[in-house]
């Protein structure tokens, strides 16, 4: 992965990210640069740069896209089970595994907090790969990215009255569940 200036950023690097990195649905190459920037600005994310894939990763995925392509045109026994190809099987599985669209999907809810970026969106990265989690509107996230929430705590200490400090975990970014408890158990 790298970091790309949002503004630089061609309409390919803007859609892969959006339907990648963001999981934003409806993103398609159809759409202007400019469009796809205010999709991705509207589901929360503010920051200058965006993540696009490197250049290996970029022919590895042209590569899977040209033998799927082939694929469809070649097939000389439309009827027969196609065979998976191996190479595209492992790239969709490893996408869907880094991810997490095969995870279970918890519906959260994430208040606003006080102080400078408590109505800013959740940065979440989970195996290098980051979502953004909207404030104060009910979200679906993965199980995963549910967990680094949970496990995004701050040390604090409660002095008693004879000085002596007791640690305790506070989360980071308080949250409510809203459907899906059953999938942290």
């Amino acid at each position: 992965m790298k970091e790309i200036d949002i503004k630089k950023a061609t309409q390919d690097e803007l859609v892969w990210f959006a339907a990648n990195v963001m999981g934003l649905d409806g993103v398609t190459a159809m759409m202007s640069a400019d469009s796809i920037r205010a999709k991705i600005k509207k589901a929360g994310y503010d920051k200058s740069n965006i993540q696009a894939q490197d250049d290996e990763e970029k022919i590895i995925a042209k590569e899977v896209a040209v033998k799927a392509d082939l694929a469809e045109v070649v097939d000389p026994n439309p009827e027969a089970e196609p065979e998976i190809d191996p190479v595209k099987a492992k790239a969709i599985a490893r996408r869907n595994e880094v991810s997490g669209k095969n995870d279970p999907v918890i519906k959260i809810f994430v208040p606003k907090q006080h102080g400078q970026s408590g109505s800013s969106a959740i940065p979440v990265a989970v195996n290098g790969t980051l979502i953004l989690i909207p404030r104060e509107q009910e979200c679906e996230v993965a199980l995963r990215y549910v967990h680094a929430l949970i496990n995004a705590v701050s040390t604090e200490y409660d002095m008693d009255e004879h000085g002596n400090s007791t640690p305790r975990d506070v989360q980071l970014y308080p949250f409510n569940i809203i459907e899906g408890r059953e999938h942290l158990a």
